[in-house]
């Protein structure tokens, strides 16, 4: 049912899910309104390992280095994120080549987890390649090569750690490696975040929903992992991404009905919103990967939130949203996802069919193509996007628009 819709470019690419802008958010980082206050600073302190011991503490599970997977299984506090594995032999050689010659290298980051054990926030490559040398291989299993050192100089060439002369293998495994170890403050781990988004040195630079997986898993991320397999959903937005792109959408969805649900009461009142007692905190305010956080933290384990109505609603949207516009629901003007577009159809459809509305994918066409050619809409999915007032109108005019074409 998309004939009167316009056309767009084919969005189809080699390979769309690897690719950082398959996904378009113009304005994601609009800056927080309150600072951060001296009570959310983190606690940290330094100490100092020897490389003999981070790979001693790391063989026995200590030293946590989840490899990141959209459906991990972790049997840490929190759930995986790191990226896999990305240095080449090449790369590896030269580092394990660096502490031989007393080079300095990067210091690593860890978190304190409640069971003394640490989470890797930042060092996965240095640790898993010293941990790789002091066992003799490397590669995934069942495909495991030697570790001989090739990408060296000649001394040093053909070596194993075995094979290493004492005096050197004695040097290597005294070389201290400085680490930073970050201790969160109970529950709140949005600071965490903030470190990591600041920190985060690995190959491949992680996206926010990533670090996400990690500091707040729970049933409400299995849920979101849940949601994203729905077939009309996977319609509309394409491949499954591999940075997750696809899970924070949903996650902006949930967070922002709940706003909306709030804020409607309220004559859609932001600042009268804010203001009550009970659930002015609830109440979206910038940045959206902040509000993102703190909806993830109220909410980790469903506390509040009955999953399987958000499910069954979830997939009522999608279903009807599909049927109307197809991939035209997340895009407007390119082959792109529009994030602020998709929160805002996704939440205003929803919303007006849990106030009565009876939206069918024919009512639904109508809304969608009259927003797609609304001023005021398009500025709200296009410029400052993050901004109070815009993510507060967008959610507003489309609510109205599909409450009032419902038949």
């Amino acid at each position: 049912m998309t004939e009167s819709l316009p056309n767009l470019p084919d969005p189809t690419t080699p390979d769309p899910q690897e690719l950082d802008d398959v996904v378009v958010d113009v304005d994601a980082e609009a800056p927080e309104e309150d600072a951060p206050t001296a009570d959310q600073a983190l606690r940290y302190y330094g100490v100092d390992f020897d490389v003999e011991g981070i790979v001693r503490r790391f063989g026995r599970g200590d030293l946590i280095v989840p490899s990141f997977d959209p459906a991990p299984e972790s049997n840490g506090e929190y759930e995986g994120f790191q990226r896999r594995f990305v240095w080449p032999k090449k790369q590896m050689d030269r580092f394990v080549e660096s502490l031989l010659l007393g080079y300095p290298v990067p210091g690593i980051f860890l978190v304190e987890e409640a069971n003394r054990r640490f989470l890797i926030l930042d060092g996965q490559q240095r640790i898993v390649t010293l941990h790789a040398f002091y066992k003799g291989v490397y590669g995934p299993t069942g495909r495991q090569k030697v570790f001989k050192l090739e990408n060296v100089s000649s001394a040093l060439k053909g070596l194993t750690y075995e094979t290493l002369a004492e005096p050197d293998r004695r040097l290597l495994d005294s070389t201290i490696l400085q680490a930073t170890v970050v201790v969160p403050r109970g529950k709140d781990l949005e600071p965490v975040y903030r470190v990591f988004e600041r920190i985060n040195s690995s190959g491949i630079k992680l996206m926010p929903q990533e670090i996400r997986v990690a500091l707040y898993s729970g049933d409400l991320i299995k849920l979101i992992r849940d949601l994203n397999t729905d077939p009309n959903w996977r319609e509309m937005f394409g491949p499954l991404n591999t940075r997750l792109k696809d899970n924070e959408l949903i996650l902006r969805y949930l967070a922002l009905l709940e706003h909306a649900s709030i804020v409607k009461e309220f004559d859609w009142d932001r600042g009268a919103a804010r203001n009550d007692p009970e659930r002015g905190e609830f109440v979206y305010k910038p940045a959206m990967a902040s509000y993102l956080n703190s909806y993830l933290g109220r909410h980790r384990n469903l506390n509040g939130l009955n999953g399987d109505e958000l499910a069954s609603e979830f997939h009522h949207v999608v279903a009807i949203l599909n049927e109307a516009a197809g991939r035209l629901t997340l895009r407007l003007d390119s082959s792109q996802v529009n994030a602020a577009q998709t929160d805002a159809i996704m939440v205003g459809a929803a919303l007006a069919m849990r106030h009565g509305a009876s939206v069918t994918a024919e009512s639904a066409k109508v809304s969608i193509n009259a927003l797609r050619g609304l001023d005021d809409f398009r500025s709200a999915v296009l410029d400052s996007t993050s901004h109070a007032e815009n993510v507060n109108n967008r959610l507003k005019l489309a609510y109205e628009q599909f409450a009032s074409d419902a038949s």
